[in-house]
């Protein structure tokens, strides 16, 4: 995709959730002057729809714009094992919020250089990039599950997804 196109992308779905966020402070205040719903009843119902669709929104926002041979891969790639060559920490963090501390987890991310396993494939070596927490980093020389692309044999992501 090129920068431009995902550039008009990214204001499309901003203006859509904007546009959405203004019809359902409408709607409530209408059904609030109408007398069908209390103030605080209207309130509550605007913040749930808030939160129900902002939810909605950071999924579609993420599923769009993740490369498509990486969501291909997650749905529909070879499960396969790699021994883990070599393994460094570019310095990128996925940080949660420091006011919600008993759900506080950093990922960090790793470049991985692995060898891979498959049945049907002849082993190779490659490499690729994920976000870990601290407890979920493989040794080196360890083995992982991952899943490879049908047809791009070269993109590949961890079997399991990240805890935290």
């Amino acid at each position: 995709m090129s920068s431009r196109r995902k550039f008009f992308l990214e204001w499309l779905v901003i203006g859509v959730y904007i546009g959405i966020v203004l019809l359902l402070v409408v709607a409530v205040r209408l059904l609030d002057l109408m007398g069908v719903l209390s103030y605080q009843t209207s309130l509550a119902l605007l913040l749930v729809l808030n939160v129900v669709l902002a939810t909605g929104f950071f999924y579609v926002i993420k599923e769009v714009f993740s490369p498509q041979a990486y969501r291909q891969a997650r749905v529909i790639g070879l499960p396969a094992t790699a021994q883990v060559l070599d393994l460094v920490d570019t310095g990128w963090q996925h940080r949660r919020s420091k006011r919600l501390k008993a759900f506080h987890s950093s990922r960090r991310e790793y470049r991985l250089y692995v060898r891979v396993h498959h049945p049907q494939m002849s082993v190779y070596e490659a490499t690729f990039f994920a976000f870990l927490l601290q407890a979920d980093v493989p040794q080196k020389s360890a083995i992982v599950n991952i899943k490879i692309h049908p047809q791009q044999p070269r993109v590949i992501i961890l079997a399991e997804p990240a805890r935290g």
